[in-house]
């Protein structure tokens, strides 16, 4: 008895073909990569962060002198703090030293305030909203509050 085994021919790509559609995925994916790792990078750099480094308030005859250092943690310079102290918005913003923070810098300012109705009493917690402006016209709010400290 004889067993006749028909081959069939098997069909395929060629390798050539093979190749190419394996370095073009390695390409695309590699390209798919690249926009995600640049995007990210990019995104970091441009976040605008302010920092209240210390904060504090002495009561004075007429109100209180409230002292301010800010850092800026991020890409853009700050060019201005305003402020709102005990509910009441101020008519000038702070006075920044310098007049503009550049990144990882700080700065200081200093204000007297005043509260319509009373005097700023010692140890007493008062409520203080800050404005803080950035060089690419980004702004900041940071809310936080102040203790006022004897002389």
């Amino acid at each position: 008895m004889t067993t006749k085994i028909c081959l069939k021919k098997a069909k395929a790509i060629s390798p050539i073909i093979a190749t190419i559609i394996l370095i073009v995925i390695t390409v695309v994916a590699g390209g798919f990569i690249y926009a995600y790792v640049s995007g990210m990078l990019h995104s970091g750099a441009s976040t605008n962060v302010a920092d209240v480094q210390s904060i504090s308030l002495i009561p004075t005859t007429t109100g209180g002198t409230l002292t301010l250092t800010v850092s800026n943690g991020g890409a853009a310079a700050i060019t201005g703090v305003s402020y709102e102290f005990n509910g009441e918005t101020p008519a000038t913003a702070f006075a920044l030293s310098p007049s503009t923070i550049q990144p990882g810098g700080s700065g200081s300012a200093n204000t007297t305030v005043t509260i319509s109705g009373g005097a700023v009493i010692d140890g007493t917690s008062y409520p203080l909203l800050l404005k803080v402006t950035f060089a690419n016209g980004a702004t900041q709010t940071i809310s936080t509050s102040v203790v006022a400290e004897p002389y």
